[in-house]
């Protein structure tokens, strides 16, 4: 290998063995997603709308084996379908919406995702004497999480929720002389004549001797 500068590798179908199926349930749960955001269309109807953009994508790449973008299909949907709901949505949302769309879909299509036999013994063994790098034929599906709207709290509740809980206040134990001094028991009651019951029995009465 002399006169390699560097390795390039493709990742899907190369190092990395995955399996998709476009079934209906993929296109039913974009439609769901959709539904969301104000764009009402049936399962049927996503599943012609990405056809027919993917279509045009590969007719205007004038390649042999053109590969296609699908988030730019999910924003060319939003747009052509987009409702008064749809264009009311925060800038942030529309512009995460269709990276959200095609995570979605990747995520219910995908049937295997896994690693080939012995791509990291021969990334290690080639990663020792030459840079690697990795290719990528569409836009990473990683897209950053839309901005949360917290809650506005009052400043005391505010302050509330900033300080640590505090812990319940114990009075101080009693000194000896506040303790209370509880009498001894009281002997058992004795009859003036001795009885058979358990009073005046040997085992249960004082040690005192009986007159």
């Amino acid at each position: 290998m002399n006169g390699v500068k560097a390795v390039l590798f493709d990742v899907n179908g190369t190092l990395v063995d995955i399996r998709t199926e476009e079934n209906d349930a993929v296109f039913r749960a974009v439609a769901n997603v959709l539904s969301y955001s104000g764009v009402a269309l049936r399962r049927a109807e996503v599943r012609a709308a990405y056809a027919d953009l993917m279509a045009e994508q590969r007719a205007a790449s004038g390649e042999q084996h053109p590969e296609f973008d699908v988030v730019a299909i999910w924003t060319q949907v939003l747009e052509r379908h987009a409702t008064e709901r749809t264009r009311g949505l925060p800038a942030a949302k529309r512009a995460w919406l269709p990276l959200h769309l095609a995570e979605t879909q990747r995520a219910v299509s995908r049937r295997r995702l896994r690693r080939y036999p012995y791509v990291r013994t021969v990334l290690d063994a080639l990663a020792a004497r030459f840079p690697l790098a990795a290719a990528a034929a569409q836009a990473p599906l990683t897209p950053a999480r839309p901005p949360s709207r917290a809650p506005r709290l009052s400043s005391n509740r505010a302050r509330a929720r900033a300080s640590p809980p505090r812990r319940p206040v114990r009075p101080p134990p009693a000194s000896p002389s506040q303790r209370k001094v509880m009498p001894p028991p009281a002997a058992p009651a004795r009859h003036s004549t001795p009885c058979r019951r358990s009073c005046c029995s040997p085992s249960t009465s004082s040690s005192e001797p009986r007159p």
